[in-house]
């Protein structure tokens, strides 16, 4: 059997230590990217919240008849108390309508389309 020299040794430690190197900076940049995107969707679920707020706010002020999955709601009902995540809102000849959003765990749009959605994150210390 071969005695394994110190240099061979440091030569070895020191590929290791790049390999490591080199798979954590390209994490890093998946990451990156995942965070950019998830920046980009959150500014158009608040857009599109505040349009929602928007439409609301406009039908009570003319005091339109709520309607909810096509069940109109009686004059006292306050459409503030729903959650306007969960609902598709639309506001046409003074009437408001809610359409409840169907949620699903899985959608195609969590991975352009095609394949299931992994979420892998590491932990990066700087």
């Amino acid at each position: 059997m071969r005695k394994v020299t110190l240099l061979e040794l440091i030569v070895v430690c020191a590929f290791a230590l790049g390999l490591g190197i080199f798979i954590i900076g390209s994490m890093e940049k998946f990451c990156f990217k995942d965070m950019q995107r998830i920046d980009k969707i959150s500014e158009i679920i608040e857009k599109e919240a505040n349009e929602k707020a928007k439409t609301v706010k406009k039908a009570k002020a003319e005091n339109a008849t709520c309607y909810i999955d096509g069940i109109k709601q009686d004059s006292a009902f306050d459409p503030d108390g729903l959650n306007i995540y969960d609902y598709d809102i639309s506001y046409k000849n003074n009437r408001l309508y809610f359409k409840t959003i169907k949620k699903s765990e899985y959608t195609s749009s969590m991975n352009n389309g095609s394949g299931w959605y992994f979420p892998l994150y590491f932990p990066v210390f700087r």
